[in-house]
């Protein structure tokens, strides 16, 4: 049985687990999101995701596992992170 796993919000970093998942050699089904579809588009191409969903729906409630991203952007406007690593220009989202 395949192991659902759901990424909302598609980056490098979700990019880079759903291809690690992938060629792990396990069964993984993953199913993406993202505020912007092209990244998760180009991995249905490429085989990585199974299904580019657009938006957070049903599907999700399918999977076993989540990988939420959050925007580091709003949490640099809400004053969480303070510090000159999280300085916006420094992160695109």
């Amino acid at each position: 049985m395949k192991t659902k796993v759901g990424f909302i919000g598609f980056g490098l970093i979700a990019g880079a687990l759903a291809h690690a998942l992938k060629e792990s050699g396990r069964d993984y089904h993953i199913t993406a999101t993202s505020r912007h579809l092209e990244p998760v588009n180009a991995a249905v191409a490429d085989g990585i995701v199974d299904v580019a969903a657009p938006a957070v729906d049903e599907t999700f409630a399918q999977c076993y596992y989540h990988r939420i991203s959050y925007e580091i952007k709003s949490h640099c406007q809400s004053g969480l992170h303070n510090h000159r690593r999280w300085k916006r220009q420094d992160y695109h989202t």
